[in-house]
């Protein structure tokens, strides 16, 4: 028990809510900020010196993520991760580039813009 001190509670919580966040420094967040299409998260992961084109276990990048979802968010992603490097070419652990996937989803938008 922590004793009923505040300010142990304080650090712990404090504690906790880092490790909780990874405090946008680890390779697993830039997927997970790809999911929500957080560019701000995802701009400060980059900045941190995770590349725009990391590969996570399956292979996919955050490219992939964003051409899966193929929201308004996704899409402004997109198009900013192709400003910054982000190699369309890069194949997931299905043999599936980023335009592959937005085309089997049916994200015509995404597509386009991959393909341009």
């Amino acid at each position: 028990m922590l004793s009923g001190k505040p300010n142990n509670l304080a650090l712990l919580l404090l504690v906790l809510s880092l490790m909780a966040s990874s405090c946008g420094r680890s390779n697993e967040s830039i997927h997970e900020a790809a999911v929500k299409a957080d560019l701000g998260k995802i701009k400060k992961i980059i900045a941190g010196g995770v590349s725009v084109n990391h590969q996570d276990e399956k292979k996919l990048t955050v490219l992939h993520i964003a051409a899966y979802y193929g929201q308004k968010d996704h899409i402004r992603l997109t198009k900013w991760l192709l400003k910054n490097g982000a190699d369309v070419s890069l194949k997931d652990y299905r043999d599936k580039t980023p335009l592959n996937v937005a085309q089997d989803r049916g994200n015509k938008e995404i597509a386009k813009i991959l393909s341009d």
